[in-house]
This record gives C-alpha cells, structure tokens and sequence, in this order.
C-alpha cells in the first residue's frame, strides 16, 4: 500500500513539475486586457506565447520583423506588453496622421473605410487601426544597433503606445488566442461567462 502512494505521489510530483518547465520554458498563456493591439488582438482575449530561446541575458533569437512579441518594457520592468515588432538597429522609423514609415517608406497597402489600413511588414499583413485620440506624429527615430522597436496595431494614445527594447527583453512570440471573453460593461447589465464568450476567436492565429 505504501509502495502505491510514493508511485502515486512521483506521479503527481513529477506531472507537476513537467507543466511548470513547459510554462515557464515553452508555452505560456497571456490575457491581453487592453486595445493596443486592437484589431488583431481584442480586450479579453487570453493567447498562447512561445517562449523558447527567449528571455535570457545573452539571448540572440529575434523574431521576424512583422512579429507580435511579448517582452518586458524597460519602463516598467515588472510588467509584460505585447506589440509588434517593426523595426531594428539602424533602421529610420516616422509616425505621420497614424501612417508608418520604415526608411522613408509606408508599410501601407491599401486604403480602407474608416480608420484602418492594411500594412505590410516582411511576409506578414494586419490591419493598422485607430480611435480618437489617434497617436501623435513622431520621428523620424534613428533605432539604435542591437535595438529594436515595437509599437501596437491601434495607432491611439495610450500609456506606452511604442518602444525602443533590447532582444533581451522579448520574453516569446504571442502564435495563437486560446480562449476569448468579452470583458464586461461597469455601465451595464450583469451579463453571464458564457454569453460573453467569443467562440470564433478561439485557436485564431496571431498575425
């Protein structure tokens, strides 16, 4: 009987600590709660990061350009953001009227009603977006070498709308939303889990 409950035990220890080593090495989930990132990403959404190879003080891994990322802001170190990947050392970027251009070219396609645009970074295509207030013009910033700079899909203001970070601060590659709950409304009626739960973003890949 003994012997059962230390093979049960072992089996639970070590259950545990694999989940523990795949969370904090290879995959994570992150509840996005603000509209940064809106289109691609929306308030409530929770998404899967890959995390290996990421994160540590010699780290040399760097997604592609046109990549969402999770990363520590060196403004606030004790928080993670996520935001786009856009530009790296060397690189001139400018902001005018919520348009982005890298080298002095837009990385706009095409125009579309309101406010959104398609844009285009590398091999990856999202939408750029905006509410008022829209973010203010800025640039052109020069990116620093081994820098890199990152800034959300919606071009408003917001507490830190873009960045400047080191590969180091990258902590993973956001790749798909798990689940997604539309947050709910303080101004509004009480509305249950299940009816806020956004069944057609689930597995959507993040692009």
């Amino acid at each position: 009987m003994m012997n059962d409950l230390k093979r049960v035990l072992l089996a639970v220890v070590v259950a545990v600590s694999f989940a523990v080593l795949i969370r904090v090495f290879v995959i994570e989930a992150y509840r996005i709660p603000s509209t940064s990132m809106k289109p691609t990403l929306e308030p409530g959404d929770t998404v899967f990061v890959y995390k290996w190879g990421f994160g540590s003080t010699k780290a040399s891994q760097v997604p592609n350009l046109g990549t969402v990322i999770v990363y520590n802001s060196p403004k606030e170190p004790a928080k993670d953001y996520i935001k786009r990947l856009i530009a790296k050392g060397g690189d001139r970027v400018d902001l005018k009227r919520g348009e982005i251009y890298i080298n002095g070219n837009s990385i706009k396609l095409s125009g579309k009603s309101g406010l959104c645009h398609e844009e285009v970074i590398g091999q990856i295509k999202f939408d750029g977006c905006w509410d008022p207030p829209i973010l203010k013009d800025f640039g052109p910033i020069i990116i620093e070498k081994d820098h890199y700079f990152v800034i959300g899909d919606s071009r408003s203001e917001s507490v830190i709308p873009w960045e400047i970070i080191l590969p180091q601060a990258i902590r993973g590659i956001a790749w798909r939303v798990w689940i997604s709950v539309e947050p709910t409304d303080p101004m509004g009626a009480p509305e249950s889990w299940f009816s806020r739960f956004r069944f057609e973003r689930m597995l959507k890949r993040v692009e």
